[in-house]
């Protein structure tokens, strides 16, 4: 960003990325990430894995068929390659699941570590704190339920107001 750049972060859709009602007890994977294969999400998963943890990881599931995986999870993960708060970060948030994402400078901005959702700067802190909850399904409920509600604000179609209102085609 410049100077004068307005700001504009990712969002969910209320439509598409709803809460989950699996209980804890009955989702199949401790911990998902879906998107591109980064090296560094690559070894993330892999150390999850060596830890004796299901891991669901893979590219291409979009919509209802991420929603089914998501809502199947314990854990959503992210770690951001650009150090920016990617839209995976609100759609998790949005799930109603545990969110475990690198600390990055925007999310730490919008939200709060350890309780909206659990950062880690490393993969050996990424391990830890899913180790941290993962079997925890009263943690697991409180910070997926705390994320949603911080989450909460940050539709699309709130961006497109605060858009419209800037264009001034809104008062």
């Amino acid at each position: 960003m410049t100077g004068n750049d307005i700001w504009l972060p990712y969002a969910y859709d209320p439509v598409w990325h709803t809460p989950t009602q699996v209980p804890v007890a009955e989702r199949e994977y401790h911990a998902s990430l879906l998107g591109l294969q980064y090296p560094q999400r690559t070894g993330l998963v892999s150390a999850f894995r060596a830890a004796g943890m299901k891991v669901r990881y893979e590219l291409g599931p979009a919509y209802e068929d991420a929603k089914a995986i998501y809502h199947s999870s314990r854990v959503g993960l992210n770690w951001s390659s650009l150090q920016d708060t990617t839209a995976r970060v609100y759609e998790l948030m949005a799930f109603g699941i545990c969110p475990v994402l690198n600390r990055v400078p925007d999310l730490m901005e919008m939200f709060k570590d350890g309780q909206d959702y659990l950062g880690f700067s490393n993969q050996d802190e990424a391990v830890a704190q899913v180790r941290s909850v993962v079997d925890d399904a009263d943690a697991l409920e409180r910070i997926g339920a705390q994320a949603r509600k911080a989450v909460e604000p940050h539709t699309y179609d709130a961006r497109i107001e605060r858009v419209l209102k800037r264009a001034g085609v809104l008062a």
